[in-house]
Formats: C-alpha cells, sequence, structure tokens
C-alpha cells in the first residue's frame, strides 16, 4: 500500500475514520520507512500560533502605519476604472 502525504498528515491530525487509522497502523508493522514518515509529519505539526502569541513584539510605528496608508491609497487611485460591461442576459 502506497500511502500519500496528505493521508499521512490527516492520521497524525487524528482526521482519519477507524478504518483508515487500522489501515495505516497495519502498514506500519511491515514498513519502518512509513514510521519515518509519519515521524516526521509530528514532529513538524507544532504549535506555531501559541508559540508566537507568546512573542512580545514593538509596536508598529505610527510613521510606518501612516506611509503603508498612503501607500495603499495612491494605489487605488492609480488603478485605471474599469467601464461597466454589458449586462447579463
Amino acid at each position: 500500500m502506497k500511502v500519500d502525504d496528505i493521508t499521512l498528515m490527516a492520521y497524525v491530525d487524528g482526521e482519519l475514520d477507524i478504518e483508515e487509522r487500522r489501515e495505516i497502523e497495519r502498514e506500519l508493522d511491515d514498513s519502518p520507512d512509513l514510521a519515518e514518515r509519519i515521524e516526521l509529519f509530528r514532529a513538524s505539526s507544532l504549535p506555531y500560533h501559541d508559540a508566537f502569541a507568546q512573542q512580545k513584539l514593538p509596536p508598529v510605528p505610527e510613521s510606518l502605519t501612516r506611509k503603508i496608508a498612503e501607500l495603499s491609497s495612491a494605489r487605488m487611485r492609480a488603478r485605471p476604472r474599469r467601464a461597466p460591461g454589458p449586462a447579463p442576459t
């Protein structure tokens, strides 16, 4: 049985139904390569959101906020306006 990465990630995330889960576990008994791939997926599924939520970042300078707003506004004004097309029939 060839197990694709999407299925393995779903297995690691606990998203497979019981039969799919059992099928992979049966395959694990005979495939050290599959076990290694699963361990790599487990190692890569870190709680990144939680890690960054604890990070203390400096406040965004007001001058940067203003500059971004100016650039965004200028870009919107520079966009060519398209005339409305014919109404759908």
